[in-house]
């Protein structure tokens, strides 16, 4: 894990694309923050982000009930609400878990994807 390259990547993505809030890097273990940009110094999403590692934990253990499914590797989940998007990405080592929160209205789900995809490689 470098963390010049996790910086690299948060940077990049959150002055790149219109409408990001946060994005938070964590590691999959055990949910701690490697790395925090926030567009708003008044915003702390720190915290809730740590909970996306359960998240991803429990979607997976409830893929393994359904036919087909089972040993499948999630690649991202998206979820929206009214004013924010969400975006978790696990990255290709399995060690790190990326959570982007946007403003829905100002945020286009397909270029944080291509953003993503585009520097990924900077997660390991």
């Amino acid at each position: 894990m470098n963390l010049d390259d996790i910086k690299k990547y948060s940077q990049t993505i959150g002055e790149e694309l219109s409408g990001i809030i946060s994005i938070s890097v964590i590691t999959a273990d055990d949910g701690m923050v490697v790395d925090y940009f926030s567009t708003d110094q008044n915003i702390d999403n720190q915290l809730a982000a740590s909970f996306q590692v359960e998240v991803l934990r429990q979607i997976t253990r409830g893929l393994n009930y359904i036919d087909n499914l089972e040993n499948k590797e999630i690649l991202n989940l998206n979820f929206s609400l009214e004013e924010q998007t969400h975006f978790v990405f696990l990255s290709g080592s399995k060690d790190l878990i990326v959570h982007i929160v946007a403003d829905s209205k100002e945020t286009n789900v397909g270029m944080v994807n291509i953003f993503h995809k585009k520097n990924k490689q900077l997660l390991g």
